[in-house]
């Protein structure tokens, strides 16, 4: 599966994230309060943990990195 990260907010609130699954148009919502980006800035990885099943998601910037579940 294909993963993107985008910043909900680019000003106020600092580290929520939506984790989108671009195949199936689907998105995993998490707080994450220790990292911040915004849409000029990808600064590491991000932790984005579904509310609906039981498990964590690990979302990173996918031009450097994977995705592992």
């Amino acid at each position: 599966m294909a993963w993107s990260l985008r910043s909900e907010q680019t000003n106020g609130l600092v580290g929520h994230y939506v984790a989108t699954d671009s195949i199936a148009d689907r998105s995993l919502r998490g707080l994450v309060s220790r990292y911040i980006a915004n849409d000029s800035l990808r600064v590491g990885r991000y932790v984005a943990t579904d509310s609906l099943r039981i498990g964590r998601y690990v979302a990173t910037d996918r031009e450097a990195w994977s995705v592992a579940t």
